[in-house]
């Protein structure tokens, strides 16, 4: 009795995650392309595809600084909290007076001067878009 060795198959790899040859390449189209760029406290947002162009710009969050009368910086609080204080100012009778203005780049403030005649004068700046 003869026995016939079995064909043996030579072994094969597999590369997971390879690209498919060139020749059996799908064919591919670009579906969007956009940015987003980050640029004094804001954010912008630009996407394009096939049925438009899209944007959003994200306002910069307020920030309040807090200045005495000689111009020191004495810290940085929320809106919220500055919002606080100047009505507190004005519930005990101190005078509070107001301006809106641009910075020089065209940018919103707001400044807030609450008059204290026992101590110096706290003056507060509201930046982006207050």
């Amino acid at each position: 009795m003869s026995r016939k060795p079995a064909a043996v198959q030579a072994p094969t790899t597999t590369v997971v995650g390879a690209l498919p040859p060139a020749s059996s390449a799908p064919v591919r189209r670009l579906v969007a392309a956009g940015f987003i760029r980050r640029w004094a406290g804001r954010t912008i947002t630009v996407r394009a595809t096939p049925a438009g162009v899209t944007g959003t710009i994200t306002p910069a969050p307020v920030r309040v600084a807090n200045y005495d009368n000689y111009g020191s910086l004495w810290g940085y609080e929320t809106a919220a909290t500055a919002e606080q204080d100047i009505t507190a100012a004005r519930a005990n009778g101190a005078t509070v007076d107001e301006w809106e203005t641009t910075d020089r780049d065209g940018q919103p403030l707001r400044i807030v001067r609450m008059a204290d005649p026992t101590f110096l004068d706290t003056i507060s700046v509201f930046t982006g878009g207050a």
